[in-house]
């Protein structure tokens, strides 16, 4: 019996389906509603989920996650909810290079193979001319992309809505705008210790917004410990951290107990802020929290 056999059997159980939001999470969303006629939720972490199909999405360390399917490609053997196998149905394999290709093996459903070779290659940060346009048409236009037209479209085999998008928007003004903004944030960047960086940019820009997925998506793996801060009127809204070799899980658990929520996965975190902090306070808390987390960078 196939995978796709077994779940098909339990369809009723589940309500509906989170995935990440990225063009993998859109794909892998829409090859999935082929099996679960449910309805979609694009997000990027979550606190809070019960029988859901659950694809690549991040879970806040303190997150309460139940009756659910989870499926993803990372941290397979430490996650970062301890108990998280208990009372969910998890599928995690770190060989797939997207979650797309993941699923779409693991419940035989076809997919564009073109598409599919995109998609990989934006998950494995090795563009070429038609992945990087493909990634700029979403990120220039974060405010208005089409997440749950795009599933439909995966969904009924018709990747042309997808095509037609990607060549619609990838020659734009708006994306030499967002390039631009990413080079300023790059070249705005501070170092506050031997190897710490710190970036900032605009919750309520959302070129800088998506300026910012640019690099993280360029650095992640590179960088020894790196830090992105959405600011809003100086105040610090949140923040995301990157690092290649530190166990990101230790330092997030840390900022925990500095007025900050915080999940993600051992090379990535993403932190809210819940109480208010300045932009001027901000470097001292983090520096408080790495010298709690670790002997050494």
């Amino acid at each position: 019996m196939k995978s796709s056999d077994f779940f098909q059997v339990d369809a009723a159980k589940y309500r509906k389906i989170i995935a990440f939001k990225s063009w993998d999470g859109v794909i892998s969303a829409g090859l999935f509603l082929r099996l679960f006629s449910l309805p979609v939720k694009f997000k990027k972490i979550i606190h809070f989920s019960r029988e859901s199909i659950i694809i690549g999405v991040l879970f806040y360390i303190d997150a309460d996650i139940l009756g659910s399917l989870i499926i993803d490609r990372f941290d397979c053997k430490k996650p970062v909810i301890a108990n998280i196998r208990l009372g969910n149905l998890i599928i995690c394999e770190e060989r797939y290079p997207s979650l797309t290709e993941l699923i779409s093996d693991v419940f035989n459903l076809e997919i564009d193979d073109e598409l599919l070779n995109l998609v990989n290659k934006i998950e494995k940060s090795e563009l070429d001319n038609k992945a990087r346009k493909m990634l700029y048409s979403r990120i220039a236009y974060l405010d208005v992309f089409p997440y749950n037209e795009m599933a439909l479209a995966i969904s009924g085999n018709n990747s042309q809505v997808v095509w037609d998008w990607i060549e619609e928007k990838a020659e734009s003004q708006r994306i030499a705008e967002l390039l631009e903004k990413k080079e300023k944030i790059l070249e705005n960047s501070t170092e506050i210790f031997d190897g710490v960086r710190v970036m900032t940019f605009s919750v309520d820009d959302t070129l800088e917004v998506g300026a910012i997925e640019l690099i993280i998506r360029e650095l992640i793996g590179k960088e020894k410990l790196s830090f992105f801060v959405a600011l809003k009127d100086e105040r610090v809204k949140g923040f995301y951290v990157i690092s290649k070799k530190l166990d990101l899980i230790k330092l997030m658990k840390n900022l925990m107990n500095l007025g900050f929520v915080c999940g993600g996965r051992s090379n990535f975190g993403r932190c809210k802020a819940a109480e208010e902090t300045l932009l001027k306070d901000f470097n001292e808390k983090i520096l408080t929290a790495i010298m709690a987390s670790y002997r050494k960078l």
